[in-house]
């Protein structure tokens, strides 16, 4: 445990298999800095075969309050090589990490994250869970 000692949150919530909507947006709230310092951040996704393009691209706000500070990410995350393959780990559900830009916290500010697909379809299939995590650097 103490190789990831200064993991301060990681949560994942579950997206409908059958369909992930282009409006559903999946919400995060990390509760508030214990102190100050910058914080890499991470989105992670899990996908299983149902997935039916080769990268999917991502908006992720975090909202930090109270100082009311926006960062905006727009992620391109290649998802399968050419060869049709999973890049991710896994055999039926494959998992995937992408880095976001490093915040800079202060000591009790919290962050509210959504996440969401900009994708053409509307019900997106084979996306299985989405997830954030954060570290103190």
């Amino acid at each position: 445990m103490s190789c990831q000692n200064n993991i301060v949150y990681d949560h994942y919530e579950s997206t409908p298999l059958a369909g992930w909507a282009r409006n559903d947006t999946i919400s995060f709230a990390v509760p508030a800095a214990a102190e100050s310092s910058n914080y890499a951040t991470q989105l992670g996704m899990r996908i299983n075969s149902a997935f039916p393009f080769m990268s999917i691209t991502m908006i992720v706000e975090r909202n930090i309050f109270p100082r009311h500070i926006i960062v905006s990410d727009t992620l391109n995350c290649e998802l399968i090589d050419k060869k049709g393959k999973p890049i991710g780990q896994g055999l039926n559900f494959f998992q995937y990490t992408f880095p976001l830009k490093d915040v800079p916290l202060s000591e009790g500010d919290s962050i509210f994250v959504r996440v969401r697909h900009d994708m053409r379809m509307e019900m997106l299939p084979g996306v299985a869970d989405i997830g954030i995590e954060m570290r103190k650097k």
